[in-house]
C-alpha cells in the first residue's frame, strides 16, 4: 500500500493539528469536511480514523476553484474517483456529498465532533460556511488558510482572543484555526477561575491578590478565597471588588488546604482553574495569559506546566521546571479533571502531590501534558512555614505520612479508571523504591519518626506492592531501583542503607 499523503496544501504543521484535533473526537464519533480536493488532510488522520471507528462524511463540488489552475485539472480527470482511490488506498471510507457546502448545510442535520472548512475561500463563503455549521458542532469546528487577511478577519470576530499559534514563513508552518463548542460561551465566559485557599493568611493574602489584579487577562478571570474556617476575608473582597470578579467560600470546619482546593474546585464552574496559596504571587502581568495560551491553542493537552521560582532566605532562589508535585503554576482543564474524577482527598500533607499524580497516570498520548520554561509564580518564603519549622521536621514526619497516603490514594484511583495502563504498575513499584530510600533518609537525619515511618511503609506494601511483589521477575524490579536509586543519588549522598531493598521488603512482608 502506498502510503504517501495525496497532493495538496495541508503543511506539517496543520497536520500535527488536525491530528491533535481528531484524537480529541470519541470513538464512534462523526467528522466532517467541507472541501476535500485529493483527500489529504482525510489521509493524514486515516490511522485514528480506524482506531476510533469514526465516521467520515465529506463534502465537495470536485470542480476545483473557477479561474484556478485546480479548476482545469477538475476538468481533465475524475476528481471524486482519484478522493475515493486515495482513501481507500488508506483503508478509510467517507459518505460523500457532491455539492457545494451551504447546499448540503440544507440536508445534513447530524451533529458532529470535528468539522473542517477548507472549501470556497472567499470571504462571503467561509462566513456563511461558519454561519450554516457552527449549529451542527458538538466538539471542534475548525478551518484552513487563516493567515488570509478576510479569513483571520471573520474568524476573530467569531471566536475572539484565540491567539493562534502559527509560523507563516516556516515551510511545515500551520495555518489553521479552530474552535472548542463544547465549552459554552467561549466568547464571553470567564476561561479561568483562580482558587486561592486561605488560612491565616490576613497578612499576606493582599500581596497575592495584587499579583491577580494586574493579569493582562483580568477580565477572563474569576477568583475565589475559600476561607478555611478562618474569621474573615471580606475586607480584601471589598477592597479588590470594583476591578475584579471576586468572591469569598466558608468552610465551617477546617480542612486544610487541599479540602479547601476541592471545595473551591466544586464551587466554581470556569473551563480552567488555577491555584494560588495565599502567601504567593504570580510572577508577572503575563504569567496566566501565558498558561491560557497555552492549553487553547494546543486542544491535545489538558494541563499547563509553568516554571516557578522558590524563594528561600536572604533573597536565594530555587528554579522550578516539570514540576508535577506542586500546585503552582498550573492550568487545569476542568473537563479533563471531571472525566476522570480527579479530586483531592482529606489529607494535610503532600495532597497537592497526590492530586497531580492522578492526572499524570491518565494522561496519555492524546490528552497530554504540557511544560513551559515561562516563569508564571513565585513561591514566597514564608518563616514559619509549616515545611520549614522545627528543623524541617515535617519532611520525615507529616510529608513522609502524607506522601504515603497520597500515592496509595493516586495509584488506586488511577486503576480505577486505567486498569490495564502499564505506567501506573511502573509507578507503583518506583514509588516503593522511593519509600525505601526516603525511610532510610528518616533513620539518619531524623531518627525519632523512624518506627512510624516503617509502619506506613507496610501500609504500603500491603494496600499496593503486594501485588507486584508476587508476580513481577527480578530483572524487572532490579531496572527499575536502579533507575530510581540513580535519579534520587544527589539526595542521598549522606544515606548509607543499613539494608538492601530485598531485605528491607522481606521486613515490610512479615510485619
Amino acid at each position: 500500500m502506498n502510503t504517501k499523503l495525496p497532493q495538496g496544501w495541508f503543511h506539517d504543521k496543520d497536520i500535527e493539528m488536525y491530528r491533535m484535533l481528531a484524537e480529541q473526537v470519541p470513538d464512534y464519533g462523526m467528522i466532517i469536511e467541507l472541501g476535500v480536493w485529493k483527500g489529504k488532510s482525510l489521509c493524514s488522520i486515516a490511522d485514528i480514523i480506524k482506531k476510533k471507528n469514526l465516521i467520515v462524511y465529506a463534502v465537495d463540488t470536485f470542480k476545483g476553484t473557477t479561474g484556478k489552475k485546480e479548476h482545469k485539472e477538475a476538468e481533465e480527470v475524475d476528481l471524486q474517483k482519484v478522493f475515493t482511490d486515495n482513501l481507500n488506498n488508506f483503508g478509510i471510507k467517507a459518505e460523500v456529498y457532491k455539492m457545494t457546502t451551504d447546499e448540503a448545510s440544507k440536508i445534513i442535520n447530524d451533529k458532529f465532533d470535528l468539522i473542517f472548512i477548507d472549501a470556497d475561500h472567499t470571504e462571503e463563503a467561509v462566513k456563511k460556511d461558519i454561519e450554516n455549521w457552527l449549529p451542527k458542532c458538538k466538539g471542534f469546528i475548525a478551518g484552513h488558510d487563516y493567515e488570509k487577511p478576510w479569513i483571520k478577519k471573520i474568524v476573530d470576530k467569531k471566536f475572539p482572543n484565540r491567539k493562534y499559534i502559527h509560523g507563516i514563513t516556516d515551510p511545515g508552518r500551520g495555518t489553521m484555526w479552530w474552535n472548542n463548542c463544547k465549552l459554552k460561551n467561549p466568547m464571553t465566559n470567564k476561561k479561568i477561575d483562580i482558587i486561592i485557599p486561605a488560612f491565616r493568611a490576613q497578612n499576606t493574602i493582599l500581596r497575592t491578590l495584587s499579583s491577580i489584579a494586574m493579569q493582562s487577562i483580568l477580565d477572563k478571570l474569576t477568583v475565589t478565597i475559600v476561607n478555611d474556617a478562618d474569621g474573615d476575608y471580606k475586607v480584601f473582597v471589598d477592597m479588590f471588588k470594583d476591578v475584579m470578579d471576586i468572591k469569598e467560600i466558608k468552610l465551617e470546619v477546617n480542612g486544610g488546604p487541599g479540602v479547601a482546593r476541592q471545595f473551591g474546585i466544586d464551587n466554581t464552574t470556569s473551563p480552567y482553574f488555577t491555584c494560588i496559596d495565599a502567601d504567593d504571587t504570580f510572577a508577572s502581568a503575563f504569567s496566566l495569559e501565558t498558561l491560557l495560551k497555552g492549553v487553547e491553542t494546543n486542544p491535545g493537552y489538558h494541563t499547563i506546566v509553568g516554571s516557578f521560582i522558590e524563594q528561600h532566605e536572604h533573597l536565594q532562589f530555587v528554579m522550578h521546571q516539570n514540576d508535577l508535585v506542586w500546585m503552582f503554576g498550573k492550568l487545569y482543564t476542568r473537563e479533563f479533571i471531571d472525566k476522570y474524577k480527579i479530586r483531592f482527598n482529606k489529607t494535610r500533607a503532600n495532597e497537592d502531590n497526590g492530586f497531580n499524580t492522578i492526572i499524570r497516570l491518565v494522561s496519555s498520548e492524546t490528552e497530554k501534558i504540557m511544560f513551559l520554561p515561562d516563569v508564571v509564580y513565585f513561591w514566597h518564603h514564608k518563616e514559619d512555614s509549616i515545611t520549614r519549622i522545627n528543623n524541617n521536621q515535617y519532611s520525615y514526619d507529616q510529608s513522609f505520612i502524607g506522601y504515603t497516603d497520597n500515592m496509595i490514594y493516586a495509584i488506586k484511583e488511577a486503576k480505577k479508571v486505567k486498569p490495564f495502563n502499564n505506567y501506573v504498575d511502573m509507578w507503583a513499584i518506583q514509588v516503593m523504591c522511593q519509600l525505601y530510600l526516603y525511610y532510610h533518609q528518616t533513620i539518619k537525619r531524623d531518627p525519632r519518626f523512624t518506627e512510624q515511618n516503617f509502619s506506613h511503609c507496610v501500609k504500603y506494601y500491603k494496600e499496593v506492592f503486594k501485588q507486584y511483589d508476587e508476580t513481577m521477575t527480578h530483572d524487572n524490579f532490579a531496572q527499575i531501583f536502579s533507575e530510581t536509586i540513580s535519579e534520587q543519588a544527589p539526595n542521598n549522598k549522606d544515606v548509607l542503607p543499613e539494608k538492601t531493598i530485598y531485605q528491607f521488603i522481606e521486613e515490610l512482608k512479615k510485619s
